[in-house]
């Protein structure tokens, strides 16, 4: 057999411990939590990773592997043989986990409580018997909160010198102030996301190619741009120059948009996340242990099915994974058997160099932002522009690895994320069709999240009944299906019309 050349090394175990005080849920008893640090290695010659950028400049383990570090978080059944077979796999939204607040309802806590798997909600996916796998991608999010970190590793020229490169950087504030990191976005913020680090700290220095950073602020997405004197602001936190933050001693006002053009260095391998998904989703799904010896801690085996699921960001992180073939294990095996990227309807600028993936498209802000590109469906489309045909399930169709998927969106996502794209043909004039294993849900006049009130009596359920449903069904599908992509179509069910 051919040597694996992309895998999961070591799963490190840090703690395994009762979930949620050692509640019962009905027949599945009660839930353990296990936090993890799985260590991975990619072959950047092997043809499913050369399509991660700058992998050829990432540095090399003595086997010629490049190397990565991503936590994993686990809640599963404390008796496995009361498990329903169902791995259900959530991609964090900006390091934090979602799966729990998706699909139960009742949730009430800090982001702190939630990403440490305290918050049981009404227990809908703990009574199932689901087990459920957190890990992390994104290379950008900074700690805090229990937020899942993910270690990738830096792009290095041939000559040992640093990568560098062009950064827009759009800024905004909720607050007058002075200083500002140089990645603090609208969405970018909250949670806070580490900053490339600019080149040079002297923001009035012409280099050496004529390139000079600049500033400007406006008014609206299409107001023109008004730039700031160069004298008027410099990097640092107004005190002490450094690399990552901006001083505008006028201030910086809510309300204004700005933007920072910078030449930054040292730009992490961020299409890794991708592959990420794809090693810890064979390795759970398919392995019996680690190359240490420590041994597979969920229930895993032929019966067992996978599930993806992400909300917003990584409801578009899940739709760009498919498109890029990372549904394929190392043996040519689909193993995330169903995905349920939720209220995410465009892609992920992850594979890219010095990629923003924090980044998002709201009424004014990152406009200019890559997300909404070309294919935008699911089947096949020809782009009037280019006259390219292409559709996100290409690269699954063409070797038989594409999932069952339920995509879910809201009245947000027509108006403000471009959603209609992924309905219609590119000029809007037909019904896009959909294909045989997609199945799509629109939750008409919801916004993109419930509030934070909660009611003083009956906390706010948000999408988690919704959601309830069709994770149930997709499940149900999943596990009825035929292994073999050419047989993996869902039937219409009367519940979900």
């Amino acid at each position: 057999a051919a040597p694996v050349q992309a895998r999961i090394t070591q799963l490190e175990i840090l703690r395994t411990e009762p979930a949620f005080g050692g509640e019962s849920f009905g027949n599945t008893g009660s839930y353990e939590r296990v936090f993890a640090r799985a260590h991975g290695e990619l072959d950047p010659g092997a043809s499913g990773n050369k399509i991660i950028q700058d992998i050829e400049l990432a540095p090399l383990n003595g086997r010629g592997m490049v190397e990565y570090t991503t936590d994993v978080a686990i809640l599963r059944p404390a008796d496995v043989t009361k498990s329903n077979d169902i791995l259900l796999f959530d991609v964090p939204n900006r390091g934090s986990k979602r799966a729990m607040l998706l699909f139960n309802a009742d949730m009430q806590g800090s982001p702190a409580a939630f990403n440490n798997f305290e918050v049981a909600g009404d227990g809908f996916l703990q009574r199932q018997g689901t087990t459920l796998i957190a890990f992390a991608w994104q290379g950008d999010v900074a700690p805090g909160d229990n937020r899942m970190m993910v270690q990738l590793p830096t792009a290095i020229n041939t000559d040992g010198s640093p990568v560098t490169g062009v950064v827009r950087s759009e800024l905004t504030t909720l607050s007058p102030t002075v200083s500002l990191n140089l990645s603090a976005g609208w969405f970018t913020s909250t949670p806070p996301h580490t900053s490339y680090k600019s080149v040079e700290t002297d923001n009035t220095k012409v280099l050496a190619d004529g390139f000079r950073a600049t500033l400007t602020v406006r008014s609206r997405a299409n107001a023109p741009r008004q730039e700031i004197p160069v004298n008027d602001w410099k990097f640092g936190d107004c005190n002490t120059p450094n690399e990552t933050q901006i001083c505008l001693p006028a201030g910086f006002q809510p309300g204004k948009l700005y933007e920072l053009i910078y030449r930054a260095k040292e730009p992490a391998v961020m299409g890794i996340g991708f592959a990420i998904a794809r090693d810890v989703g064979a390795f759970f799904q398919q392995a019996e242990h680690d190359d240490t010896g420590v041994p597979n801690p969920v229930v895993h085996g032929p019966k067992v099915k996978s599930i993806i699921t992400g909300s917003s960001q990584a409801g578009r992180f899940i739709r760009s994974m498919i498109a890029l073939g990372f549904n394929r294990s190392e043996a040519g095996h689909r193993f995330y058997d169903g995905a349920m990227p939720h209220i995410g309807g465009g892609l992920m600028p992850l594979n890219i160099r010095f990629a923003q993936p924090g980044r998002a498209w709201g009424q004014q802000v990152d406009h200019d932002y890559p997300a909404y590109d070309f294919p935008f469906t699911y089947g096949r489309e020809t782009d009037p522009v280019t006259g390219r045909s292409q559709g996100l399930l290409d690269r699954c169709n063409d070797n038989n690895t594409c999932p069952l998927i339920f995509h879910m969106a809201t009245a947000l996502e027509l108006w403000e994320g471009r959603q209609s794209l992924g309905l219609t043909d590119p000029l809007g004039l037909r019904d896009a069709p959909e294909p045989a294993n997609v199945r799509t849900f629109i939750m008409a006049s919801t916004q993109h999240a419930p509030p934070s009130l909660p009611l003083p009596v009956n906390p706010p359920s948000g999408f988690a009944r919704c959601n309830q449903i069709q994770t149930h069904t997709l499940g149900q599908c999943a596990q009825r299906s035929s292994t073999s992509s050419a047989g993996f179509v869902m039937k219409r069910h009367r519940q979900l019309r």
